[in-house]
């Protein structure tokens, strides 16, 4: 989602274009939050290559795959970087070293299905909540996108999961003013 894959622009270029933000977008399409893929490319990973002196805010955006792809999401109690909550806890605890000082945050991932809140998005706010970091809860914000009306999926988004320009410019406004609060 943040990659912009299969739209035109991303959320991190919008913002940076129209609210005068300098910007690098790490976002890479199809990694997760965990360390489960072995390649070293989960976000709890290569957030710690990350030069620390070209930013001044940090944002992680992730989690869709974790849950897309049966991670296991395990319990508040874990530190394995296999679990979405390790990983979680391993990302706020690099927030807490490595960019000191910084304003760093979440993004929940969007909501696909109408119902229930997805447990990748309760353990970000929970891991959260816990380390005092702000979240932007977007499954909120964002409203759902699968099981709509087709003709919102088409305004929004290239195949019902990934938003398009325009779903990309809504992202963008809720995140920019979310930044001002960090």
């Amino acid at each position: 989602i943040t990659s912009g894959y299969g739209a035109t622009t991303n959320y991190v270029n919008v913002i940076c274009q129209n609210w005068l933000y300098g910007g690098t977008n790490y976002g890479i399409p199809g990694t997760r939050l965990t360390s489960t893929s072995g390649n070293g490319d989960g976000m709890c990973e290569r957030i710690k290559t990350y030069d620390e002196t070209k930013c001044d805010i940090i944002t992680v955006c992730g989690g869709i795959n974790d849950k897309n792809n049966g991670v296991t999401i395990g319990t508040m109690n874990d530190t394995d970087t296999a679990t979405v909550y390790g990983a979680l806890k391993d990302i706020c605890n690099t927030f807490l070293t490595k960019y000191s000082g910084k304003r760093c945050g979440f993004i929940t991932p969007l909501k696909y299905t109408a119902g229930e809140t997805s447990n990748v998005t309760k353990a970000i706010k929970e891991v959260a909540a816990y380390y005092n970091i702000p979240v932007l809860d977007m499954e909120s914000e964002f409203g759902y996108l699968v099981n709509h009306t087709e003709d919102v999926k088409t305004a929004f988004t290239v195949d019902g999961l990934h938003p398009n320009a325009a779903g990309q410019a809504l992202m963008a406004r809720k995140i920019a003013s979310w930044l001002l609060t960090l």
